[in-house]
Formats: C-alpha cells, sequence, structure tokens
C-alpha cells in the first residue's frame, strides 16, 4: 500500500501534479495541481474540514420537516441502511428521524426512530413501532443510530452497539415521498430536537462500516461527516443514494437560526430535501466544534495592529468579543481593546472590564469615550466564555452581554488618532488581560440586535462568512492560522475580514499561548 510522504513544509516538495504530502507546519494534506499547492479536506474544496451546521426540529409544527418527492433511487425495495445522527428535545412520545412512505396509515416502506425512550423501527403490513432493547435514551445528548433492512428483518445499532433484529414486512409498495424528522401520513411522528448527517443506502451495512461511521467522529460522538469515517469501505460510494448534511454542504448556506428551505442531497443524486412552507420550515443549528483562542498570561501578553484608518471610527461602531477571563485576575481594570496615542486626553475608543469594590470582584464591561465611564449593569462571571458586544450609533451606546441588551447610555465618540489598535493590553503595558480571547471584531456600523444576537449564538461561526457580516477588523484567533494547543512563538494573527489588518507581536516574550478546546454552540 502506498504512502503519502511527510515533509516539514510544502517548499520542500516535489511539484508534480497530483503529488500528495502531509505538511507537519500546518497539520494539512496538501496536493500539488500542477501550477500550485492546495490544501484539501474531506469535501476536496480546499481549507480546513468543518461539521458546523445540524437541523433543528420543532416536533409541533404540521410540516416542520424536510422531504424529497418521488425519486426513484429511494424507491428501495431491496436492502436498505439508513444511518443518522441526532439529538432529541423531547422524548415523551413518537418521533420520527426518517421514513420512506406511501402516505397511507402505517404505509411506510422504511422508517426509524424513537418511541419515547427506545429505539424503534416501522414497516408496511406488520412491523409498527418495534422497540429495541437498549439504555434510555436521553434528551440534550447525541446518538448515532443505523437501522439495516433485509428481508424480512430490522437490525438497529445505537452508537456503534448491535441491538438485534426484529421481524417485519420488507415487500415493496407504491413510494411517494422521503421525509427526514417525521412521517409522511397525516404528518405525524414529527420529531423534536436535532438531526445532522442523515444517509441512506441501497445495501445492507455490515458491522464493520457502521463501526467505521461511528468511529469515524470524534471525540465524544460529535456529528461528522460520512466520509470522515477512519478507513470507510469505499466500495459503499455506489450505494449511497441520499446523503443530507443539514447544512454543511457547500450549496447550503446556513445561517444560525436561519429556516431551511433546501438541504442538498451530498450523496450527488440530486435528491434534494425541501420544505416550501416558510412557516413550518426547520432551523439550522450550530454544533458542538473545537475552536482555537489565544490565552493572554495577564503579564506582558498583548497583539497589537497598526494604525489604519479602517480602525479610526467616531460615529457608528460595534464591538464584539469572546472572553473567558482567569479565576484568579488580579488586574484593576484588564483591557481587551484599546486604540489611543497616550493619555486620556488622545484616546479614541477603549473596551475592557473593571475589578472594584462596587462589582465585588466580578467583571463588569465598560466603554471609555475619553471624558467618562459608564458600566454596563450586569456582572461578568469569570472562569466561563462570556460573548460581549457594545453598539455606538453616535450618540448613545447599548451593551450586550451573551446577546442581551444589557444597558444603553448615552456618551460621545472619542477622539481621532494614529495611535495602533492594542489587544488585551493598554499602551505602555498597563492594564494587561488574564485569560482567552477569541473571535475579536470590530465593525464601522451599529450592528442590529438581531446581530448581536447572531454572533452570541455561534461562537466559532465565522462572522464574514457565516454570519454575512462585514467587520472592518476580525481576529479568529487561531483558526485562520493554523495554530496547535498550547503553541507559543505567535507572531501574527490574520485579519480574517480581509482588510490586511493583522495583529502581530514581533517580542516572544509578549507573545499569546494558542488554546483549542471544546465547545458548544447554545
Amino acid at each position: 500500500m502506498a504512502t503519502i510522504d511527510t515533509i516539514a513544509d510544502r517548499s520542500t516538495g516535489t511539484t508534480i501534479a497530483g503529488k500528495a504530502y502531509f505538511e507537519t507546519s500546518t497539520n494539512k494534506f496538501i496536493v500539488y495541481n500542477g501550477s500550485a499547492w492546495i490544501e484539501i479536506d474531506s469535501d476536496g474544496t480546499g481549507a480546513v474540514y468543518e461539521n458546523r451546521w445540524g437541523a433543528s426540529f420543532d416536533g409541533a409544527s404540521a410540516g416542520d420537516y424536510l422531504a424529497v418527492s418521488a425519486a426513484s433511487d429511494l424507491s428501495i425495495s431491496g436492502d436498505c441502511s439508513i444511518s443518522a445522527w441526532f439529538n432529541p428535545s423531547s422524548v415523551t412520545s413518537y418521533n420520527y428521524i426518517f421514513s420512506l412512505s406511501d402516505g397511507r396509515n402505517g404505509g411506510t416502506d422504511r422508517a426509524f426512530g424513537l418511541s419515547g425512550t427506545q429505539m424503534v423501527a416501522n414497516t408496511y403490513g406488520s412491523g409498527y413501532n418495534l422497540p429495541f432493547t437498549h439504555t434510555a435514551i436521553a434528551t440534550g445528548n447525541w446518538y448515532h443510530a443505523v437501522v439495516v433492512f433485509t428481508s424480512g428483518t430490522a437490525r438497529m445499532y445505537l452508537n456503534g452497539a448491535d441491538l438485534g433484529t426484529k421481524s417485519v414486512n420488507t415487500s415493496s409498495i407504491s413510494y411517494t415521498q422521503t421525509v427526514i424528522g417525521g412521517m409522511l401520513y397525516n404528518n405525524a411522528y414529527r420529531f423534536e430536537g436535532l438531526i445532522e448527517d442523515v444517509a441512506v443506502f441501497d445495501a445492507a451495512l455490515s458491522a464493520a462500516d457502521i463501526t467505521k461511521i461511528y468511529n469515524g467522529t470524534a471525540p465524544n460522538g460529535k456529528p461528522t461527516d460520512l466520509t470522515q469515517a477512519a478507513s470507510y469501505d469505499t466500495d459503499r460510494t455506489s450505494n449511497l443514494k441520499g446523503y443530507w448534511r443539514m447544512g454543511d454542504d457547500s450549496s447550503d448556506s446556513a445561517t444560525s437560526g436561519g429556516s431551511i428551505a433546501t438541504i442538498t442531497d451530498s450523496s450527488g443524486n440530486g435528491n434534494d430535501a425541501t420544505q416550501s412552507t416558510a412557516s413550518q420550515q426547520p432551523t439550522f443549528k450550530a454544533l458542538a466544534q473545537s475552536t482555537t483562542s489565544l490565552s493572554f498570561d495577564g503579564s506582558n501578553d498583548y497583539l497589537e495592529v497598526p494604525h489604519t484608518t479602517d480602525l479610526e471610527l467616531t460615529t457608528a461602531m460595534t464591538w464584539s468579543v469572546w472572553v473567558n477571563m482567569n479565576t484568579t485576575h488580579t488586574t484593576d481594570y484588564p483591557y481587551l481593546f484599546s486604540k489611543w496615542n497616550s493619555g486620556n486626553t488622545a484616546m479614541n475608543y477603549t473596551f475592557y472590564t473593571q475589578i472594584n469594590s462596587i462589582t465585588s470582584g466580578y467583571f463588569v464591561m465598560r466603554y471609555y469615550d475619553g471624558s467618562s465611564a459608564q458600566p454596563s449593569s450586569t456582572h461578568i462571571p469569570r472562569g466561563q466564555w462570556v460573548h460581549l458586544a457594545a453598539v455606538h450609533n453616535g450618540t448613545q451606546l447599548t451593551y450586550y452581554v451573551n446577546g442581551v441588551a444589557d444597558n444603553t447610555i448615552n456618551v460621545t465618540a472619542g477622539s481621532t488618532n494614529t495611535g495602533n489598535l492594542i489587544i488585551g493590553q493598554a499602551p505602555s503595558g498597563l492594564r494587561t488581560f488574564a485569560g482567552e480571547i477569541d473571535e475579536a471584531a470590530i465593525f464601522n456600523s451599529a450592528l442590529s440586535a438581531s446581530d448581536v444576537s447572531s454572533l452570541a449564538a455561534s461562537r466559532g461561526a465565522h462572522i464574514k462568512n457565516d454570519l454575512s457580516l462585514n467587520p472592518v477588523a476580525y481576529y479568529r484567533m487561531g483558526e485562520d492560522d493554523s495554530l496547535t494547543d498550547g503553541q507559543t512563538g505567535i507572531s501574527q494573527i490574520t485579519d480574517a475580514s480581509g482588510n490586511g489588518n493583522h495583529a502581530t507581536q514581533s517580542v516572544a516574550a509578549s507573545q499569546p499561548t494558542a488554546s483549542v478546546n471544546p465547545i458548544i454552540y447554545v
């Protein structure tokens, strides 16, 4: 078996079209395409692979499901396997994840889901809602399930474990519709919760196949792309008849909380799942991920951005940032952003927190306009991630904590100046910040409340590409810079806004450290 060579840097690779390497300096697979090096992910589209989106079903609206109508290659009369990840928010009734149906009462060709806390399979003629024995399904947890239909049997797998078989009627019927998130008949058994990475095969997957799919998700069973499964049997590619990634296909254009009209069939068979009724469309949901942030030591760590008119804001503006402040933080007024020359008289803007007797040791978000400082009203806890935003419309400043408007005050803009933007402290090494900073962004506009809510709902989502917002400076704190956990020597953080306002730190002793953490989007 051929192996892929490992090299430290692509500059040492052989420029032969199709030649592939694993590049240790970036931890990426790279291929030379005949004219340039490209980075390859599981979708073959370049960049780093991410599985960010799922579909959220409310379980109540009559049409809150996705459907594929009368696709001939989904009318499966022989062996059939259906795979899906799901996270229920209700286990009190029937919650069907997937069905191939003809619309009659019980007229289901192939289906599976939940009956209360137990997995069930369903076929037409006999075998209605047949339960399998296993540890009870709990709300708020992700599970992977596969049902394999062969002649007269349904075999269920849950998180890779074989739950055994049930006798069912697998005779062919007049198939009319595929439904994700319920059953076609009377719009019944609608699913309440999240569904991700649904796939249908016109073959009986083996236990080894299913183990590969399940173990290809890491850590702890996060939903991920089917093709990410280690050593997945590529012969199954021809058996894949429908594959709905619930937002992660490049054609889906998912937005956190946005409604779903169409989910692309990533199998390539064109069996897109749709819901044309806007009031009954499921919504996109951001999923568990890992993200990179920067850890500032509270002593001398900071980043600096050279002055540019992009960042010299005096009227409408917005600051947005995720922070996780150390529980042992002792510095008063630790700064997140600052832009001034020197002293308080040449200040454009600052964005910082406060520790004093008024707040009894809690952090408070504040904005300083050069003459007065007024805090928000919410205490900011230490030791946990919090989203902070300040929106200035020219005359008033509104604070937001975790997406919720906290306080509005009258405040004028600061003075214009040519000072550099500093992240993590005030000028001259004052008021240093101890903790983690992530997804820091500055806008030359006053974002709406819904925009701020979207920012707070999706730590790790790309502000520019995923949320369709346009910051003038945007520091993802590692996602664009291929950092690894604990990495030091961070001399530059890319400005993901595209404006070239990169944040740098040339002094090794003052460089922050990369932290790679699992996160949950809420």
